[in-house]
């Protein structure tokens, strides 16, 4: 009969292991300090950037989602969006004495702006395919503290060749897990999700709030 092995070498094994599947599962990202006080609640800027084209809408999915997942309040788009579009018609972007109006409006201590610098898509033939981008995020007080934070992301991505897709995903849902040694190159199926991974990339530099 074989002898068991001893308590120590078990559970030394098992924490090991713990750990090894932590570290292959968490990236962990340093954010960048923000240069002021921490706000309490957050607005998002919800009208596109005209140089979005088309997808400015899809650009912004999520975004708001995102943001509240750091800890901040934040308002809703669609609610961001109707007081907007009450006060300023315009939907002209808003200069640095207009801050604290906005910031007033949005009941917020900050205004998220996404800046898109350019975004390209191939989605011909109904399917998408491939994207590059360049934006970027700033955060602006609204109470007279400037920029508080900004984050830039250049990249491109392109839908692998062979994708099998489940068609009983939910749309929001996180892209697929991927196995150690698998296919690490994740797919998308729509601006829409595209943008809701490159807000959590971002999102991910900016300070949580703790309350």
């Amino acid at each position: 009969m074989r002898t068991p092995a001893p308590f120590w070498l078990v559970a030394g094994l098992m924490v090991g292991a713990a750990m090894l599947a932590s570290a292959c599962r968490t990236t962990m990202v340093e954010p960048f300090p923000l240069a002021g006080p921490v706000p309490q609640s957050i607005g998002i800027w919800p009208l596109p950037d005209e140089n979005a084209g088309t997808n400015g809408n899809a650009l912004l999915s999520d975004l708001d989602r995102a943001v509240r997942a750091r800890g901040y309040r934040v308002p809703s788009l669609a609610v961001g969006r109707q007081l907007m579009l009450d006060s300023r018609p315009d939907g002209g972007v808003p200069g640095s004495s207009e801050l604290e109006a906005i910031g007033d409006i949005l009941r917020v201590d900050a205004l998220l702006r996404l800046d898109v610098r350019r975004f390209d898509v191939d989605d011909e033939g109904g399917r998408f395919r491939s994207a590059s981008w360049d934006l970027q995020w700033t955060l602006l007080s609204t109470r007279g503290g400037g920029e508080l934070w900004s984050y830039e992301h250049t990249g491109s991505w392109r839908q692998r060749d062979t994708l099998v897709e489940n068609p009983h995903r939910a749309f929001d849902a996180e892209p697929d897990y991927v196995p150690i040694g698998g296919d690490r190159l994740p797919s998308f199926r729509s601006v829409t999700e595209l943008a809701a991974a490159l807000h959590r990339t971002a999102m991910d530099h900016l300070p949580a709030h703790t309350r």
